[in-house]
C-alpha cells in the first residue's frame, strides 16, 4: 500500500524512509522533471504516479540518479523502484510501465 504522497520541489523528491509513495508534480503542473533525491543511505522505495493527468519524468544522468534511461510515471500503474546506495544517490532497482 502507498505510505503517502510526495511532491517534487525544485526537481528534488525527499524520501523520508523506506516505503511506497505516490509522486506528484510541483504545483500540479502537467509535467515535472525529477532530477534528484534527498534520502539516507540504505533507504529502499517504490514510486507510483499520483495522477494520470500529470507526468513525472525521472531523469538519469544528473549524477544523483543512476538508471539506464529516463522514465515517465504517466499513469497510476507505472512504478519505479530504487534504493539510496549512499545519501542522496538513488539507484534504479526496477521499473514497470503498467499502463497505456
Amino acid at each position: 500500500s502507498v505510505t503517502s504522497e510526495l511532491t517534487i520541489s525544485g526537481g528534488a523528491l525527499t524520501i523520508p524512509s523506506s516505503g511506497c509513495y505516490s509522486v506528484d508534480t510541483e504545483a500540479d503542473a502537467a509535467s515535472d522533471d525529477l532530477t534528484s533525491f534527498v534520502c539516507a543511505a540504505g533507504v529502499r522505495f517504490k514510486l507510483f504516479a499520483a495522477d494520470d493527468a500529470r507526468t513525472v519524468v525521472i531523469k538519469r544522468g544528473s549524477g544523483a540518479i543512476e538508471a539506464s534511461s529516463d522514465f515517465s510515471l504517466d499513469n497510476v500503474f507505472d512504478t519505479w523502484e530504487g534504493w539510496c546506495q549512499t545519501a542522496n544517490i538513488a539507484i534504479n532497482d526496477g521499473r514497470n510501465s503498467g499502463g497505456a
